[in-house]
C-alpha cells in the first residue's frame, strides 16, 4: 500500500504542478480558461480558449478589487488577441519584444495623452486570481507595488508575468492614461493612409466564409469614414437581430475562435462577448480600419467600501468571472486605439460610442450605466461578499485539494498489484 499511495501521490502532485510552470498550459483536469490556483479554486482567464467557460460555470470565482479616482466605468484589461489569420486565436507570443520592469512603462504616444488625455490611479487587489497577464486599466503608464519580475508588450500594453511570478495575492497601484474622446474628436479622424501601426493588426486570411464579405458591404454601404464605420458594424451587432446567449454557441457547435465560427454566428446571431468583438474586429479590417481583440473583465460592481490611497478615498468595486469580458478595440490615426462595446447586455457602452437614436436605458441593464455618472455601478451587499459574491460559500481550498488527493492515492492503492 506505501508504494501504491506514494505512486498516485507523486502523480497527483505532478499532474497539479505542471500547468503552474507551462505558461498557457489550459487543458486537463481542471476548466478550459482557467488555470489552478495552488490556494484555491482554478481561477484567472487564458483567451487562448472560449470565456464561456468562466461565463457558464455555476457561482463566481476570480474575485478580485479595485479601488479608483475614474470618473467612467473602469474595464481591466488583461492581454490582446491581434493575430486573427489562423484556425485558432490566441496572442502573439511577444516575448522578444518585451521590455523588462513596468514602474516606468512610458508607451508610445504617452506624451500626447499626457497633454491631451485623464490620467487614472487604481489600486487593484487580485486575492487568488492567477493568470499569466495582469489586470491594468488601459493604457497604463506606470505600475508600483507588484512582487516578482514583469515585463510588458510596447505594442499592446499587456503585462506579463516571468517564469515563476504569480498574480495571485498581490496589490498595486496602477497610473494610467487614456484620451478624451468625443464624437467630434473620432469623426474629424482620417483614414490611415500610412502604415501607423503594426501588420499584425490589418492582417486577414486569404479567403473567408462569404456571410462575413457580405454582411460587411451590406453594413458599411455607402460609408467612408472610419468612425461612422466602427459605429454602423457597432449598431448592428447591437441591434435587435442578436441576441445575448453563453449556451448557444455550445449547442450550435461554434463556441471557439476562428472565421468559421464568426460565419457561424452570423448565421444565428446568438452568442457572448467573444463572438460579438471578433465580428467586430474583423469586420473593422474589411474596412481597412486596424483591430485587436482585448480580453479581460468589465466593469463590476460597487462594494460600499472605500480604499486610501496616498490620503484620498477611493470607491472599491469588485469583479469576478460572473465580469470576464471581450471587446473591440479600432486605431483611430492620431488618436490611437479606441474601445468599442457591441455586446449587448453587457458592458457599458462609452459616450463616444452612443447610437444618435438609442432607445431609453432600462435601468435593470447593465448597459443602462451612465458613463458620465461616476461610481453608480451597483452595490454588492456584505454578506454576499463575504461569500464569494454570488450567494454562495466557495467551497475550502484545502478540502478540494485533499479530497482530491485522497481520492487518486485510495484509487492507486487499490489497483496496485
Amino acid at each position: 500500500f506505501g508504494r501504491a499511495a506514494a505512486i498516485g501521490a507523486g502523480g497527483l502532485a505532478l499532474a497539479l504542478l505542471l500547468p503552474l510552470g507551462i505558461p498557457g498550459f489550459t487543458n486537463g483536469a481542471f476548466p478550459q480558461g482557467s488555470r489552478l490556483d495552488w490556494l484555491g479554486q482554478p481561477t484567472g482567464l487564458n483567451p487562448i480558449v472560449s470565456l464561456g467557460d468562466n461565463l457558464r460555470r455555476p457561482g463566481a470565482f476570480g474575485r478580485m478589487t479595485y479601488a479608483t479616482d475614474s470618473e467612467t466605468p473602469l474595464y481591466l484589461r488583461t492581454v490582446t488577441l491581434e493575430n486573427l489569420t489562423g484556425a485558432r486565436w490566441r496572442p502573439t507570443d511577444s516575448r522578444s519584444e518585451q521590455r523588462e520592469g513596468v514602474e516606468d512603462m512610458g508607451p508610445p504616444g504617452t506624451r500626447r495623452l499626457l497633454e491631451d488625455g485623464t490620467v487614472t490611479t487604481t489600486v487593484v487587489e487580485t486575492h487568488s486570481f492567477t493568470s499569466p497577464w495582469l489586470p491594468v486599466p488601459y493604457a497604463p503608464t506606470e505600475v508600483d507595488g507588484l512582487d516578482g519580475d514583469w515585463s510588458w508588450d510596447p505594442r499592446t500594453l499587456a503585462i506579463q508575468a516571468s517564469l515563476g511570478t504569480s498574480s495571485a495575492n498581490q496589490v498595486y497601484t496602477v497610473v494610467s492614461v487614456a484620451p478624451d474622446l468625443t464624437r467630434e474628436t473620432l469623426e474629424d479622424a482620417d483614414p490611415i493612409g500610412r502604415p501607423a501601426v503594426d501588420s499584425m493588426f490589418t492582417s486577414l486570411p486569404g479567403s473567408m466564409p462569404d456571410i462575413i464579405i457580405d454582411t460587411t458591404e451590406d453594413v458599411l454601404d455607402g460609408l467612408a469614414d472610419p468612425y461612422e464605420q466602427a459605429m454602423a458594424i457597432q449598431s448592428y451587432l447591437r441591434g435587435p437581430g442578436f441576441v445575448y446567449s453563453e449556451q448557444a454557441p455550445v449547442d450550435g457547435g461554434y463556441d471557439q475562435s476562428g472565421f468559421e465560427v464568426v460565419g457561424a454566428f452570423l448565421e444565428e446571431k446568438a452568442g457572448y462577448c467573444v463572438h460579438y468583438a471578433s465580428t467586430m474586429a474583423i469586420m473593422a479590417r474589411q474596412a481597412g480600419i486596424p483591430s485587436r481583440i482585448a480580453v479581460g473583465y468589465a466593469p463590476g460592481r460597487q462594494t460600499g467600501d472605500v480604499v486610501d490611497a496616498d490620503g484620498e478615498e477611493l470607491p472599491e468595486y469588485e469583479i469576478d468571472s460572473r465580469d470576464a469580458h471581450a471587446w473591440p478595440e479600432l486605431y483611430f490615426d492620431d488618436i490611437g486605439w479606441v474601445a468599442f462595446e457591441p455586446t449587448p447586455g453587457r458592458g457599458a457602452v462609452p459616450d463616444y460610442a452612443q447610437a444618435d437614436a438609442a432607445p431609453a436605458p432600462d435601468p435593470a441593464e447593465p448597459d443602462s450605466l451612465n458613463p458620465g455618472a461616476g461610481p453608480t455601478l451597483p452595490t454588492v451587499p456584505r454578506e454576499e461578499r463575504q461569500q464569494g459574491g454570488a450567494g454562495q460559500a466557495e467551497e475550502s481550498p484545502a478540502q478540494s485539494l485533499w479530497a482530491a488527493a485522497g481520492a487518486a492515492v485510495l484509487l492507486l492503492a487499490l489497483l496496485a498489484p
